[in-house]
């Protein structure tokens, strides 16, 4: 049992989505018993067991779906009935009917626990605007990555301000693979590298692998922004669209300082969550040719 969320916090640590199963009530003879717990991942079971077979696979497969289906907690109960034909079959609240292997004929009650961050934030750039971005996000349940071509600026971010770092040459993304620096699509990703052209090597790179991406901010002056869009113009294929790119980063609501920055982004950030009006910095990129 100890192991079993001893997996589950490192998991979270590292934000594997995970499904945490629990039996809940059980009547008549079945597989498992009240209080067994297993954790499954997208990759499957990862610990602990509800009593094997058929209902245990089911189970399993289940979990997964959830994860894929982004569903939060789930509860149901599973009928495990003798056919005819002796062959046991698991009925799932009348509809859904898979084979099990043992014969068991009971009932279970089966809570999922679906854990997983819902918001993603890489901030390439561990500088004082990216921490003071961290340091606000983080308050907002965002699982927060760092990314820079720093160790010594890695090394000392508080481990309190990420959830994880990640150390990458900003000269080498133009030759990068996808899985360089492997990134969630359904992210918010931030570009404020010590250095602009950085901000536009990443720019390049996100927008090359991972175009989809729910907001894309950069920060950078409006000469320098549109310089950087004709640049990242030449280089998209005809159907990329920039709908997802907020530059310059944030909302007009006064400050220069990185704390003050800050807010704007995050600010900006919860507007497209909640899908409201807001006095963007971002330019018209139609514009820009």
């Amino acid at each position: 049992m100890i192991e079993i969320f001893q997996t589950l916090q490192e998991r979270i640590k590292e934000n594997k989505p995970s499904v945490l199963i629990t039996i809940t009530e059980v009547k008549g003879s079945t597989p498992g018993r009240i209080g067994f717990k297993m954790l499954v991942g997208e990759e499957g079971r990862v610990a602990g067991t509800v009593g094997g077979g058929g209902a245990e696979y089911y189970i399993m497969k289940k979990a997964k779906k959830l994860i894929e289906e982004n569903v939060q907690n789930f509860s149901e109960t599973i009928l495990m009935t003798k056919e005819k034909n002796d062959e046991e079959k698991i009925k799932i609240k009348n509809i859904d009917v898979v084979p099990m292997d043992a014969l068991c004929g009971g009932e279970m009650k089966v809570f999922y626990e679906v854990f997983r961050y819902e918001k993603i934030m890489y901030i390439f750039g561990a500088g004082h605007v990216g921490q003071a971005v961290a340091k606000l996000a983080k308050q907002l349940n965002f699982y927060v990555v760092f990314v820079d071509n720093r160790t010594e600026m890695l090394e000392e971010i508080n481990d309190s301000l990420c959830n994880k770092k990640i150390y990458y040459d900003f000269s080498k993304l133009a030759a990068a693979e996808k899985t360089s620096i492997p990134l969630d699509e359904n992210a918010f990703a931030l570009l404020v590298t010590h250095f602009h052209a950085h901000d536009l090597d990443v720019l390049k790179y996100i927008y090359k692998f991972y175009p989809g991406m729910k907001y894309v901010g950069m920060i950078g002056s409006k000469k320098k922004v549109k310089e950087s869009i004709l640049k990242l113009k030449a280089t998209l294929k005809e159907n990329t669209s920039l709908e997802n790119l907020y530059s310059p980063v944030g909302l007009d609501i006064g400050g220069e300082t990185p704390n003050e920055i800050a807010i704007g982004i995050l600010a900006e950030i919860q507007s497209i969550i909640y899908k409201k009006e807001a006095k963007h910095f971002r330019l018209n990129y139609s514009e820009i040719d």
